[in-house]
């Protein structure tokens, strides 16, 4: 079963609406997560694009592997069916350069930098010493050789993005 949706493409005139059409979500996340249970991961993110290219974004405690995200690729296409929909499928580490989504990516980060963006829009960068379920705190070096480092608690909801910083 497909998800269509109109576009709206500027145009109008003779050629009337265009439509693309997404696979069933719910049938993707069944599978997705069936894949994810048998290979000791967690979902970060999924993106769906016109065409059924999807991207799905996994990582694991510790770190996902090559061979688990082959394997989850793998088991995600078997339990969907190419021949009532056709898609491009990609599984995927998130990668530093994509922020955090999940709070257990925050636990698995402990200890990083991290340069956080709240929902005002102001920019805190840290090292990451604690992780709950409502808020992280972050370490902030001082800026002065004396003084003691400052500590940032911030609530998870209060954060509109997170990114890894590599340090040398």
């Amino acid at each position: 079963m497909y998800i269509c949706r109109e576009i709206n493409d500027g145009y109008g005139g003779d050629y009337g609406p265009l439509f693309y059409c997404i696979m069933e979500t719910e049938r993707l996340n069944n599978a997705i997560k069936a894949a994810l249970e048998a290979n000791n991961a967690y979902l970060v993110d999924t993106e769906i694009q016109e065409g059924n290219r999807i991207t799905v974004y996994v990582d694991a405690d510790g770190g996902i592997k090559i061979s688990q995200l082959k394997q989850i690729n793998r088991e995600i296409e078997g339990l969907l069916d190419r021949e009532e929909e056709d898609f491009a499928l990609t599984v995927s580490s998130p990668g530093l350069e994509r922020p955090l989504k999940v709070h257990r990516q925050y636990v698995n980060n402990f200890g990083r930098w991290l340069l956080v963006k709240d929902k005002t829009g102001t920019q805190v960068e840290g090292k990451l010493i604690a992780v709950n379920d409502q808020e992280i705190t972050l370490e902030i070096p001082a800026k002065k050789k004396k003084e003691a480092p400052a500590v940032q608690n911030i609530a998870l909801v209060d954060i509109d993005e997170t990114k890894i910083q590599v340090r040398f």
